[in-house]
């Protein structure tokens, strides 16, 4: 089953993360959008919470979690003792926002906390911030796919 979402659900999904993001009390050094499908939500939030925005390309290519390659030390080397958030389109199975998580802490950033706007029920990972959770089975077209 597939469902689609508007740039007005978009809008609408990025004012309800800005709330949740100011209202946990923790400034992030640094939002870091995972491309593709975090970059266009991480550039929106990094304007609307005044923060840094750096975007890396990394997906799980394993599906079954682990550690981040080495390569992406070098990208993250500028976090080591920094409060950084994740944010990505959607949390399916969890592996790749895990994965980059335990990276960013082996490396020394403190705080990491995810956001994603869907939220897939799985065992692996929970976002720490996140807007829809929808079934597992649904696929989402997002409005920059469409």
């Amino acid at each position: 089953m597939k469902q689609s979402y508007t740039y007005d659900s978009m809008l609408a999904a990025l004012g309800i993360m800005e709330r949740q993001i100011k209202g946990n009390g923790l400034l992030y050094y640094e939002i870091l959008g995972l491309g593709r499908g975090g970059r266009p939500l991480a550039v929106e939030l990094s304007h609307r919470c005044t923060m840094k925005f750096n975007c890396l390309h990394f997906a799980s290519s394993k599906g079954k979690g682990g550690e981040a390659p080495d390569f992406l030390l070098d990208e993250l080397a500028h976090l080591s003792g920094k409060q950084v958030l994740i944010v990505d389109d959607v949390c399916d199975k969890g592996h790749t926002l895990k994965e980059v998580m335990d990276c960013l802490k082996r490396f020394g950033a403190q705080n990491v906390a995810t956001c994603t706007w869907f939220y897939k029920k799985n065992e692996i990972h929970k976002p720490d911030i996140f807007v829809t959770e929808v079934d597992p089975e649904i696929w989402v077209d997002f409005p920059w796919e469409i």
